[in-house]
């Protein structure tokens, strides 16, 4: 590109306008990253059917807890222009606190990704955003290792303890101390 044209990011704000304006085809799947646009792939049967899965075992573990389960619906980061997508969402609350609004960071109790193809994106760019937007807690379902990579208490856009966790165990999450959950469960 020539020093005559300068790259253009987006804001959340004219994202959401251009959604509601329908400037976009409704079967797109879209997420804003760092005010850039990016066309999610349809996912494969692996990755289709881990994310029932992982819901089954997720809303097991926070039962009790005044929270729900969001599947592949956005969440708002408005401090880097980004509207991701994630997999699933643990936000705190009834569904009828977001009738006029995505989540935010402070409303995410654990985000979770389903990675196969893009497991690179989401250890490294998602990670990051994550981070840096201080969601607590970021588990990556990694299909292509069988495992479970969690990412806990962000500090400067840094997660402070990572940890790998193979199929063969388990994990509860920092919302629901008190109820682990079996890392194969999140597997196909």
């Amino acid at each position: 590109m020539s020093a005559a044209f300068a790259r253009r990011r987006w804001s959340v704000e004219e994202f959401q306008c251009a959604i509601r304006l329908g400037l976009f085809r409704e079967d797109e799947r879209l997420e804003l990253l760092d005010g850039d646009i990016f066309e999610q792939k349809p996912p494969d049967p692996p990755h289709s059917s881990t994310i029932p899965l992982s819901h089954v075992a997720l809303n097991r573990a926070f039962t009790g807890i005044d929270c729900h389960l969001r599947t592949e619906n956005p969440i708002v980061l408005t401090s880097s222009n980004s509207q991701p997508q994630p997999d699933i969402v643990v936000a705190q609350g009834s569904p009828r606190l977001y009738a006029s609004r995505h989540p935010g960071p402070d409303d995410v109790l654990l985000l979770v990704e389903v990675s196969d193809s893009t497991l690179s994106d989401d250890r490294n760019a998602k990670s990051a955003l994550y981070a840096t937007a201080g969601i607590t807690e970021y588990w990556i379902v990694n299909l292509r290792d069988r495992q479970l990579e969690v990412h806990r208490h962000p500090q400067n856009g840094i997660w402070t303890q990572t940890q790998v966790i193979a199929a063969t165990g388990n994990i509860a999450p920092l919302s629901a101390p008190n109820s682990p959950v079996a890392v194969a469960d999140l597997l196909p």
